[in-house]
C-alpha cells in the first residue's frame, strides 16, 4: 500500500531525475544543431535559412545554394566571404532568390546580386533580402530607418530599390560600411545603395563609408531619381585585380557613349 507522503516522495524523485535528465538531451541537441563541418571535397547546398554558432569550412569544400538562388554568410551580421576557414558566432547562411541583371556593351555580362534589403515597386521583398546583414533599425515598405549595414565581402549591395511602376521610398539615417571590391561600378554591382527602375528614392543622414576597386557608394540607374540630403559619404581606392577587364578602353567608350546617347534621346 502506497501512503499519501510516500507517494509524494516517489513524485519528488522522478520529477527531480527527469529535470536532470532534460538539460542534458537539451545540450546536446542544441550543441549538434548549431555547428557544422564541410570537409575536404565535400559539398554543402544550404537550401534554408541556417544559423549556427560555428561553421568550419575545409580546403576543398564546397558551400552553395540551390540552383537559382544565391548564398549569403553573415557572421555577428557581418557579410562574410564563405571561404576556407572556421567562423564562431552568431553565423547565418541565407540562400536569397536571384536577382539577375544584364549589362550590354561590346560583351553582354549577367551579374547576380546579393542585397540586405531589396524593394520592388513599393514592397520589400524578403525573399531576396538578406535580413541577417541588417543589424540594427526597421525595413518597411515605404522606408528603411536606422539600419547599420557592413560588409567585408566583394560585391554584395546594402540597399536596392527598383520596380517598373513609380513609387517612393526613404532611407533615413543609414550607416552603411563596405571594404572589398566590386566589379562594374557602371551597374551598380556592390553598391551601398542602389535606385533603378522608376523609383524615387530620398537618403536622409546616410553615413556610408566604402574601400574597394569599383565599390560604388550610391548608384542612380535607369528612370529613378534620388535625392540625397545632410548626408556622409566617403569612398576609397582598393587594389584593382589583375584580371579586371571592364574597364578596358574600348568598352568603357562604348558604354559612355550609348549611355549618352539615352539621356540626348530622354532630354529630347
Amino acid at each position: 500500500m502506497i501512503t499519501g507522503k510516500s507517494l509524494i516522495r516517489a513524485f519528488v524523485v522522478i520529477l527531480g531525475a527527469t529535470m536532470f535528465i532534460m538539460p542534458l538531451v537539451a545540450c546536446n541537441k542544441t550543441s549538434s544543431a548549431t555547428s557544422k563541418i564541410v570537409d575536404a571535397g565535400a559539398a554543402w547546398t544550404v537550401t534554408k535559412t541556417t544559423t549556427l554558432a560555428k561553421l568550419t569550412v575545409a580546403e576543398g569544400a564546397t558551400v552553395t545554394a540551390p540552383e537559382g538562388r544565391s548564398l549569403t554568410m553573415t557572421v555577428d551580421s557581418v557579410e562574410t566571404p564563405i571561404a576556407a576557414g572556421t567562423y564562431t558566432g552568431k553565423v547565418v547562411l541565407t540562400p536569397t532568390e536571384d536577382i539577375p541583371v544584364t549589362v550590354t556593351g561590346m560583351a553582354s555580362k549577367t551579374y547576380h546580386y546579393r542585397t540586405a534589403v531589396y524593394v520592388a515597386n513599393g514592397i520589400y521583398v524578403p525573399a531576396k533580402s538578406v535580413g541577417s546583414a541588417v543589424a540594427a533599425g526597421a525595413v518597411t515598405d515605404t522606408a528603411a530607418t536606422d539600419v547599420k549595414i557592413t560588409s567585408v565581402g566583394e560585391n554584395f549591395n546594402g540597399i536596392i530599390v527598383t520596380g517598373d511602376t513609380k513609387s517612393t521610398y526613404s532611407i533615413i539615417n543609414p550607416d552603411i560600411n563596405f571594404t572589398g571590391n566590386g566589379t562594374n561600378d557602371f551597374a551598380g554591382y556592390g553598391a551601398a545603395i542602389m535606385t533603378e527602375g522608376k523609383a524615387e528614392v530620398t537618403i536622409e543622414k546616410a553615413k556610408i563609408n566604402s574601400t574597394g576597386a569599383v565599390r560604388t557608394a550610391v548608384f542612380v540607374g535607369g528612370d529613378s531619381i534620388t535625392n540625397i540630403n545632410n548626408s556622409e559619404i566617403e569612398v576609397h581606392n582598393g587594389t584593382l585585380p589583375k584580371d579586371y577587364s571592364w574597364t578596358s578602353i574600348s568598352e568603357l567608350f562604348m558604354f559612355v557613349m550609348s549611355a549618352r546617347a539615352a539621356v540626348v534621346k530622354k532630354g529630347m
